[in-house]
């Protein structure tokens, strides 16, 4: 007897296989956009999961999808970027940036809110807006005003309450876990 058993293999092979897609992300922006919806469908799609419980092969997901995020950071474009609490966008954006919002630091409601950052950042002309590590953060999706079709913000995490009220065309897409 090795001491090793199947799961510990395959969540040893699934480490290796989340390693290699969140590295491969870095090589150029359509890596990223391929990472960000293969780790998205692991994360929201329910299947059959092997040896592994689906909260292993989720909470291995979400882990690979937070170096994606990281790497954005770390080595913005002109496709995708990276705002923080500490670190506000500084220019208006091109429809075709895909902002990433690390919710961790912003106030759940009130006045320095993650909310109030989407509504800013929807002003400044986002259009595509990916919200990172949301815990409980409140109204988010509100007060974008009316006509807000073509504007698509995907949160991960678990959002607060009033999440997408009153929104008039905006979509709004949070992955199961």
């Amino acid at each position: 007897e090795s001491g090793v058993n199947d799961q510990d293999v395959a969540l040893a092979d699934l480490d290796a296989f989340l390693e290699t897609v969140s590295r491969e992300a870095g090589r150029d922006d359509e890596a990223r956009a391929q990472a960000i919806a293969v780790l998205t469908r692991l994360v929201d799609r329910r299947g059959p999961t092997g040896r592994l419980k689906r909260s292993a092969v989720v909470w291995a997901a979400t882990r690979a999808l937070g170096r994606v995020f990281d790497d954005i950071r770390a080595r913005p474009s002109a496709r995708f970027v990276w705002v923080g609490h500490d670190a506000p966008l500084a220019r208006d954006v091109a429809p075709d940036t895909t902002v990433v919002i690390d919710a961790r630091g912003f106030r759940p409601e009130g006045e320095g809110s993650l909310a109030r950052a989407i509504v800013d950042l929807y002003r400044r002309g986002a259009r595509r807006l990916v919200v990172a590590h949301a815990r409980g953060h409140r109204f988010i999706g509100c007060g974008l005003g009316p006509q807000s079709d073509g504007l698509r913000i995907d949160v991960y995490g678990s959002p607060g309450d009033y999440l997408a009220s009153g929104i008039d065309g905006a979509e709004i897409v949070v992955p199961a876990s």
